[in-house]
């Protein structure tokens, strides 16, 4: 074990030509290395993981081909990134010096651009930078060149596209993660996940992994998911999602459902609780705006029935339940719809 690294500053394994090889090409002994590294100099860990993530963002960021400007906002991005650290409060600026010292050091930007060069034509994605989520109970987030966050749970592990905001924005997430995709109508971002892809312009969604299929969450925005293997398919052949909705994709059959996610959010302001001599088609329709769901029932047969009720607030499954009750209704979920059967109010 070289024990120089216990004394390391994050600058300096930046610029460590043993470290940032075990990054951009790690092989079983340098992940070992670095594993027994860390269970004995546990107060270096974070500088480590830090330091990794600055190498596999500048994989991204020092293509010649990147506009001037383009860098400058990644490197601002890595700074955001660090703000959440309380180990390592610096600045952009300082970022953007200590990236200098890289490419001025012997053979530094040759040595980093030469990787850039053999894994840009790649479209595996087995060769793109990796960022491993934690290896404890917490989540981790990262921050990618768009502004883009993706919250990693622990044990997952995203891969990104050595071209990515460039002609397109592309990932590979093995595991569970949430996405805050930042707006980009010329850039599509897209989620390669288990024979899944997720694509999406700019919003909210979650990615659950489970043993036979994947779910795809959407908290807000417009998501489309298609198979993997019939990519080619036009976009009118995706399953569309939108807020408050779950794609259900069985890896087995290659089939693709829709539904409720487990607790729907109202957007925006808590919706109407508390109803008095209300007729139920208002109530309804309250729900449907708050919820961003479809809510379908026999207005004929409901037209004459009226709720004196407190509904529970952000509760949509809780609030049907009560109403149900009420109306001696009941209510099944179809493809992300509510559909209420009832006898009617004499």
């Amino acid at each position: 074990m070289d024990s120089r690294y216990r004394i390391f500053t994050f600058e300096e394994f930046l610029t460590d030509p043993y470290f940032v090889d075990s990054v951009k090409k790690p092989v079983e002994e340098s992940e070992i290395f670095w594993e027994e590294f860390i269970s004995l100099y546990p107060e270096q860990k974070s500088k480590v993981e830090t330091a990794k993530d600055a190498v596999r963002l500048l994989i991204l960021a020092t293509d010649d081909k990147v506009q001037e400007q383009d860098k400058n906002e990644i490197w601002e991005g890595i700074a955001a990134r660090q703000k959440s650290r309380t180990f390592l409060p610096v600045r952009w600026k300082r970022w953007a010096a200590v990236v200098a010292i890289v490419f001025l050091s012997a053979g530094g930007w040759l040595y980093l651009n030469e990787g850039v060069k053999r894994e840009s034509d790649m479209t595996d994605s087995v060769t793109w930078p990796v960022f491993p989520g934690s290896g404890g109970v917490g989540s981790r987030s990262i921050l990618l060149p768009d502004h883009t966050e993706v919250t990693l749970a622990p044990g997952s592990e995203l891969r990104v596209d050595p071209n990515y905001d460039r002609n397109s924005r592309r990932v590979s997430l093995s595991g569970e993660a949430e996405f805050h995709v930042s707006r980009n109508e010329s850039k599509p971002f897209r989620v390669y996940s288990s024979g899944l892809i997720t694509q999406v312009l700019g919003t909210r969604f979650r990615i659950i992994p489970q043993k036979d299929q994947i779910l795809v969450d959407v908290t807000s925005g417009r998501v489309s998911l298609v198979p993997a293997k019939s990519k080619e398919q036009k976009t009118s052949e995706a399953l569309i999602l939108t807020r408050n909705q779950r794609g259900i994709f069985q890896r087995m059959n290659q089939q693709l459902t829709r539904t409720l996610v487990d607790k729907p959010s109202v957007d925006g302001e808590p919706t109407l609780t508390n109803f008095r001599n209300i007729k139920i088609d208002v109530i309804f329709k309250s729900l449907e705006t708050a919820y961003g769901v479809k809510i379908e029932y026999d207005a004929a047969k409901l037209d004459r029935c009226r709720l004196t009720t407190s509904l529970p607030s952000n509760d949509l499954k809780g609030s049907i339940d009560v109403l149900c009750a009420a109306l001696g209704a009941s209510y099944q979920i179809v493809d992300a719809r509510i559909v209420i059967v009832s006898p009617g109010c004499l």
